[in-house]
């Protein structure tokens, strides 16, 4: 038996929906995660939802989804969505793009954010948005089922189907109400408009995503294991686990001072922990996560090219230091920049 549909790992599970070849729904669920093989039971259900059929089949379960940084901004102009730290409240009450308002905004299937595109978003504490059937808008999902998927339209901006940095969008809940930022901003954010309307528009910030190597002074590169989460300047070169993603939330050109998150190749992002750790275990960018990335010379707002000196300060005022100056781990710790906290930057 022939099937086609979306699939959602979740946890420790997966959920696959769509069609058969026969025009029946169906529904697996399996214990297996992404990237395993499973045996799992097909049951084909008709339009009434009564099983008529099952079938079994050996899957390789695979996720594939594409990811933004972003932030989303109202209607109004003056106010960014945020996802509370109560782990719940979503809120457009904030002037500002930086950590609570940073979301992922997750394209379930691939490729390019389109209209029309099944979406999920996730918060900065890693818990998916769940549209719910009385309206309210919770941020407050560990895992991703129907509740937590949107349809994304695209409702102004750049021409073509395609999402881009100030587009404006909307979305749509699985019960078929539109999310919107109460008085256009400033109040709460609910889940509850039969109707597509200002209130219920927002404008997409993303970032500017970039690869790119940092070398440190004495010339090993930085590298990062996202499990143990281990960051030391010990590669001899700029390629494998050297080899980072750069989020600029700012986006646009790459400038002196821009807020950055550092994605690793197995998709964890770089954290700096209050006592000056640096790690590279972070499922999700937060607070902890964010960077401001400045030039060594020169002013802020400059221009950063490839081969400049650059330096990374954490939000807790600390510089990122490549200790020895390269060749043992990377901390999170100096209150000063100096030789051992300065870089060479290296896109790819």
């Amino acid at each position: 038996m022939s099937v086609n549909g979306i699939a959602v790992a979740s946890g420790s599970q997966l959920f696959l929906s769509g069609s058969s070849q026969l025009g029946m729904s169906f529904f697996i669920r399996s214990n297996a995660t992404e990237g395993q093989s499973a045996l799992v039971t097909v049951r084909l259900l008709d339009i009434l939802g009564r099983v008529v059929g099952a079938d079994s089949m050996r899957v390789e379960i695979r996720l594939e989804t594409t990811c933004w940084l972003a932030c989303f901004r109202t209607q109004a102009g003056t106010h960014h969505v945020v996802s509370e730290g109560d782990v719940e409240s979503v809120n457009a009450d904030r002037p500002w793009c930086l950590g609570f308002e940073v979301h992922q905004m997750i394209d379930l299937d691939g490729d390019e954010l389109q209209d029309g595109d099944s979406v999920a978003v996730m918060a900065w504490h890693g818990r998916y948005w769940s549209g719910q059937p009385s309206g309210q808008l919770q941020a407050n999902r560990r895992a991703l089922r129907e509740w937590e998927r949107f349809k994304l339209r695209k409702v102004g901006g750049s021409a073509g189907p395609t999402l881009r940095r100030g587009d404006r969008f909307a979305l749509k809940t699985f019960h078929d109400l539109w999310v919107v930022a109460e008085q256009a901003g400033g109040s709460i954010v609910q889940a509850n408009r039969p109707i597509q309307s200002t209130w219920e528009t927002f404008t997409f910030l993303s970032g500017t995503r970039a690869s790119f190597c940092l070398q440190s002074h004495n010339g090993p590169f930085v590298e990062s294991e996202g499990n143990p989460g281990r960051v030391a300047a010990t590669a001899g070169s700029c390629a494998g686990p050297a080899v980072h993603e750069l989020f600029d939330i700012d986006a646009g050109e790459l400038l002196s001072g821009d807020v950055v998150y550092v994605k690793t190749r197995d998709d964890r992002y770089w954290s700096a922990q209050p006592a000056g750790d640096l790690a590279a275990d972070r499922p999700n960018a937060g607070t902890w996560e964010r960077f401001r990335l400045v030039k060594t010379s020169g002013s802020l707002g400059d221009p950063i090219l490839a081969g400049d000196a650059v330096a990374l300060r954490s939000i807790h005022d600390r510089w990122v230091v490549a200790e020895g100056g390269g060749g043992f781990e990377v901390a999170a710790d100096r209150e000063v920049a100096s030789t051992w906290e300065t870089f060479i930057f290296r896109p790819q």
